[in-house]
Parts: structure tokens; C-alpha cells; sequence
């Protein structure tokens, strides 16, 4: 993701958990992270899952487990670092 905001691209991670890099660091470092990422112009939602890919012809956007969509030009699915 950092990388994405590196070429100025907008980017909003998605989280199933409360805490960024919640299985690789403790509580705090990962708020550290992902304040410092969000001065970058990063936007974060957290403990939120996606339940659809939205786009006919390619990516237009994500459906959230909540209803909300959010609109992309490309999603990246990861796990882990």
C-alpha cells in the first residue's frame, strides 16, 4: 500500500481486525504505523470485511459486509505482511 501512495494513487486499506498489522506487531507500533500512513493520505477502515468486487467490464468499486461501497480502479487482496 505504501508503494500505491508513493505514486500518488489514493488508497484505503481494509481491515478485518481493530489494528493494523495486528498479527506482525503489538498494539501500539501498529497504531504508530498506521498514523504515519495516514498523514501520507492513506484512509484506513477497519473491522470491516468485503463482500463483493463491484464492476461489469473491470474493478469499479468494493461492497463492504456493512452495504457501504467504496469506489477503486483496482483492489489488491493480501494476507499477511
Amino acid at each position: 500500500a505504501r508503494g500505491q501512495l508513493d505514486q500518488g494513487m489514493e488508497v484505503t486499506e481494509l481491515h478485518l481486525a481493530q489494528g493494523s498489522m495486528e498479527m506482525q506487531l503489538v498494539r501500539k507500533a501498529g497504531n504508530l504505523l498506521k498514523a504515519a500512513l495516514e498523514k501520507r493520505g492513506m484512509t484506513y477502515e477497519m473491522q470491516t470485511n468485503t463482500t463483493e468486487i463491484l464492476g461489469e467490464e473491470g474493478v469499479e468499486g468494493d461492497k463492504l459486509a456493512d452495504g457501504r461501497e467504496i469506489p477503486a480502479a483496482l483492489v489488491v487482496k493480501a494476507v499477511g505482511i
